[in-house]
């Protein structure tokens, strides 16, 4: 039987990966393609694999009985404290083979990755735009849904971009994001978006 022997058959043609069986071949695709068929029904979470989906839904219903010994992050699984804490311990286990990149997060090397295989799998449902990153995609889809969430204070500037925004008001205002935007107005995360003024 191939699944217990070292022969692994089926490669992708993307990228380096191998497997002793298609079907996982044929989720391992759903990487490049960006399609994350499994969806959470209690958040905007997607998944490419039903597994995935299952852990995650996990943080949902469970207990978070897993406590950060430094700051407040709970978990409800044992394994994501044990990775988490590696932020406190300033360990970075995982390094990129092509650079001197290093990080605490597996998740964070695989995107790294991309930088060097060119690998973009997240790709724009309206135009050719592809990223390797899913936060940039969701940043350039609001070009197409005419979204401009972020604001000047002081005059009616309106744009997609923080960086467009931090362009106005040194270009325009002739000040800098730190003086001239007041702390009440500089908010990170408001709704699962990125807001500069409400």
């Amino acid at each position: 039987m191939v699944v217990h022997s070292d022969t692994k058959p089926f490669s992708c043609d993307r990228c380096s990966y191998t497997t002793a069986r298609l079907g996982n071949l044929k989720t391992h695709s759903l990487v490049h393609s960006g399609k994350r068929p499994y969806s959470c029904n209690l958040c905007p979470y997607k998944a490419t694999h039903i597994s995935n989906l299952r852990l995650h839904k996990k943080s949902h219903t469970a207990q978070r009985e897993h406590v950060c010994t430094v700051c407040d992050y709970r978990s409800s699984l044992a394994s994501r404290l044990r990775q988490h804490m590696l932020i406190h311990s300033g360990e970075k286990p995982y390094q990129c083979g092509y650079c001197d990149y290093k990080t605490c997060m597996a998740g964070n090397l695989k995107q790294h990755m991309m930088v060097h295989t060119g690998i973009k799998p997240h790709k724009c449902d309206e135009c050719d735009y592809r990223t390797a990153h899913p936060s940039n995609l969701n940043q350039h889809k609001k070009v197409h849904a005419k979204e401009k969430p972020y604001v000047c204070h002081a005059c009616p500037f309106r744009t997609s971009k923080t960086s467009s925004l931090r362009r106005h008001i040194t270009l325009k205002h002739e000040s800098t994001w730190e003086e001239d935007v007041p702390r009440e107005l500089d908010v990170p995360l408001l709704m699962g978006q990125h807001w500069l003024a409400i």
